[in-house]
């Protein structure tokens, strides 16, 4: 796919693309997630290894649960370094109002497809909240067996 391609099928679909790229939601999105899987991939690798002690795998686990609920209460940060980047990058950081789109609701769906209109005003209760409240939380539950092997005490229910 290329913006110089002859094909105007594939040419349109490039344009697109480029265009959603573009946009500051994307570039919001992308600092989110590079902010939340940046602590998570060292942890990760960590505990792959075959020789890995339990103790320091649950000192790194607890680290990255303070680290994930710190990031929580981050969110002046993330779209900061996002709109610095989009100034740097020269993506325009107001918000375009588009026509929401509806899907045709058949008689048998319960709920139909609805997107989120996504802005920045919105973008911290309907994206940012959710996906930390899911790290945490997978976070929290996924681990809770290692504590109680190691025998202390889960992670603070704050």
């Amino acid at each position: 796919m290329s913006l110089s391609s002859n094909k105007v099928d594939e040419k349109h679909m490039a344009i697109s693309i480029k265009k959603k790229i573009e946009s500051f939601v994307f570039l919001l999105m992308l600092c989110l997630w590079a902010r939340a899987l940046s602590p998570l991939h060292g942890i990760s690798k960590l505990l792959q290894k075959q020789d890995i002690h339990l103790q320091k795998a649950l000192d790194r686990l607890t680290d990255a649960y303070t680290c994930m609920q710190q990031l929580r209460n981050d969110y002046c940060s993330v779209v900061e370094n996002a709109s610095n980047l989009a100034i740097k990058w020269g993506i325009p950081t107001d918000d375009k109002v588009a026509h929401q789109k509806k899907a045709r609701l058949f008689f048998d769906e319960i709920d139909g497809d609805r997107r989120l209109n996504i802005t920045q005003d919105n973008f911290k209760i309907k994206v940012f909240l959710p996906i930390f409240d899911t790290i945490i939380c997978q976070h929290k539950d996924r681990f809770k067996g290692l504590h109680n092997v190691w025998g202390q005490k889960p992670f603070s229910y704050k």
